[in-house]
């Protein structure tokens, strides 16, 4: 018997990439980080120092319609699902192995954005989710690393 079962938990990178199928069906797309912390010897040196991984996470159907609604950049989020990989070619020709979570279930852990996002927007936390209303309308660049 095998299994594939992944959970991962960390902070979303950016908005949810939304593709409509037909007009009830969607696919959506986003990323999320997670972090191992580093370490320090009894010497007081740093062995290792902390690493963020990029995780890209897809949802489908009712899911990606959740993702749409609740899922935000800076929010951290509990997804379950499993392992999958594609196979890409680039513009060469080059194949390249592509892996995501095809997830089954997700779940918003935080109802605010991180507090590096927080002192950029200082609007009124009036909305149903309780995100910051301005911070689903921002229209500045990610000074993420994809």
């Amino acid at each position: 018997m095998t299994y594939n079962r992944i959970t991962l938990r960390g902070y979303v990178g950016g908005d949810p990439d939304i593709k409509y199928i037909d007009p009830s069906t969607c696919i959506a797309t986003f990323q999320i980080a997670t972090h191992s912390d580093g370490f320090v010897n009894d010497e007081g040196r740093v062995v290792v120092d902390q690493v963020t991984e990029w995780h890209n996470v897809l949802c489908t159907y009712s899911l990606a319609q959740r993702a749409e609604e609740l899922v935000r950049k800076g929010l951290m989020v509990e997804v379950e699902g499993r392992l999958s990989y594609r196979r890409i070619y680039t513009k060469k020709g080059a194949q390249l192995k592509y892996a995501f979570i095809l997830a089954d279930k997700l779940t918003v852990l935080t109802q605010e954005i991180r507090p590096e996002e927080r002192k950029k927007e200082q609007e009124s936390p009036n909305d149903p989710y309780g995100i910051y209303v301005a911070a689903l309308n921002q229209d500045t660049e990610n000074e993420l690393p994809f």
